[in-house]
């Protein structure tokens, strides 16, 4: 997690073609991003399945027949709007939604039951301390997973204030601009 770029890691015996790639979803512009890299993949290994997983779960609401509808209404809203923004590559990315309290676990489970021979997800790159404290859903599942899997961690994902100020990917080729 601490690493300054993308990693794969593969088990040892894993099976190198890419069939069906797993990509854990929040709706978010950076699972976009992360959807996008999968479909990349899935474009360079002739036409893999993408399946995009989204786990949900909320304490808060005491569930009933009617509800699990609205809930699904929202999902195929924002999963087609996350799709306007991802280059699919003329690929169909399956949809898929899953309730469970454990995410990682829930990752693994669909993994297993839909043979994906590799999961792709983002990583914020954060702090080691507040990695620490927060925990992370991409590192939870690199841990328990038994499948290849390819954390996506985006420029400045990991760049300090300082960082920023002096990169010329961030800042532009002019310079900084004050005022």
């Amino acid at each position: 997690m601490k690493a300054p770029c993308s990693v794969w890691m593969a088990p040892d015996g894993s099976d190198p073609r890419l069939r069906r790639i797993l990509v854990p979803i929040d709706f978010s512009a950076a699972s976009a991003d992360v959807l996008d890299v999968a479909a990349s993949l899935a474009d360079l290994a002739g036409g893999s399945e993408c399946l995009a997983l989204h786990v949900y779960f909320n304490p808060a609401v005491t569930t009933f027949d009617e509800y699990d509808a609205v809930l699904r209404g929202q999902e195929q809203q924002s999963f087609a709007k996350l799709l306007e923004s991802v280059d699919a590559r003329g690929l169909e990315i399956e949809p898929l939604f899953v309730e469970s309290a454990n995410v990682p676990h829930a990752i693994e489970r669909v993994a297993e039951e839909r043979q994906c021979d590799l999961i792709v997800m983002g990583t914020r790159g954060r702090s080691r301390s507040s990695a620490i404290l927060l925990g992370s859903e991409t590192e939870q599942t690199i841990i328990e997973t038994r499948k290849p899997l390819l954390a996506v961690k985006h420029f400045g994902s990991q760049l300090g204030l300082l960082g920023a100020l002096l990169d010329k990917q961030v800042i532009g080729k002019k310079g900084p601009r004050f005022g």
